[in-house]
């Protein structure tokens, strides 16, 4: 099994491609900073990076990633819900 060593049969290969792939999997889980194969959030926007759903249904109306019927009914909604919940609160 080991007749040319460790470093010479290529066992060494398979801790490296697991060290590899776990830092793979990280830089992916943490959010896209490539903005790649859509995945996690963009670095700048998004709900966890303190936008009141308010803040982003502007920013995406002004991106003109909807419409004004689509934002008004937005904020609309996120107005009555707040209201409910103030309400049961």
């Amino acid at each position: 099994m080991w007749e040319h060593g460790f470093w010479f049969s290529g066992w060494w290969l398979i801790p490296l491609l697991f060290v590899a792939v776990c830092f793979f999997m990280m830089f992916f889980m943490r959010g896209n900073r490539l903005g790649c194969m859509g995945m996690g959030h963009d670095e700048t926007h998004g709900a966890g990076h303190g936008e009141s759903p308010e803040d982003i249904a502007r920013r995406r109306y002004a991106e003109g990633k909807i419409s004004r019927e689509e934002f008004q009914t937005i904020l609309k909604d996120l107005s009555e819900n707040r209201h409910e919940v103030v309400k049961s609160g």
